[in-house]
């Protein structure tokens, strides 16, 4: 499996990168009332799901990795990798979750204008929660700088 944890660094910017796309499409589709931008970032949204997938499940993988085969990491190292974890995780369920709701309400064609600022509002939320996943990602990537491991 060290195939996985060699993939998490090439694979993290993709979720990085749909999920805020997915955000601007959702404010798009506010101001346009364009269903096909809706369905559009339904899609963005999706694809960002499955990116962020596989960079949790890789990621996960390379600390199991770390820790499996003691590569000197200290308390204070472990502590960061499990921060960063819980922030990947709850990013992941979280927008899983979103687009769970947001599918359903499309398909029963119930994505009034109060629903699409209801959801502005949650993508902007969920961005937050990438930007936490985000800093704590980097305090392992500049500041303990685990980059030096070798997988």
């Amino acid at each position: 499996m060290e195939f996985l944890a060699n993939l998490h660094p090439k694979v993290v910017h993709f979720p990085i990168a749909l999920f805020l796309l997915y955000f601007i499409f959702e404010l798009i589709g506010f101001f346009n009332k364009n269903k096909f931008k809706s369905i559009t970032a339904n899609i963005v949204l999706l694809l960002a799901v499955i990116a962020s997938l596989v960079a949790v499940l890789s990621g996960n993988q390379a600390a199991e990795f770390a820790k499996i085969n003691n590569l000197g990491l200290t308390g204070q190292v472990l502590q960061s990798i499990d921060n960063h974890i819980q922030s990947a995780n709850l990013t992941l369920w979280y927008f899983f979750s979103v687009l769970i709701i947001r599918t359903y309400l499309l398909l029963k064609q119930k994505f009034n204008n109060y629903v699409r600022f209801i959801f502005i509002v949650l993508a902007f939320i969920g961005c937050l929660f990438v930007v936490n996943t985000i800093y704590t990602g980097s305090i392992l990537v500049y500041i303990e700088q685990v980059w030096k491991i070798k997988f």
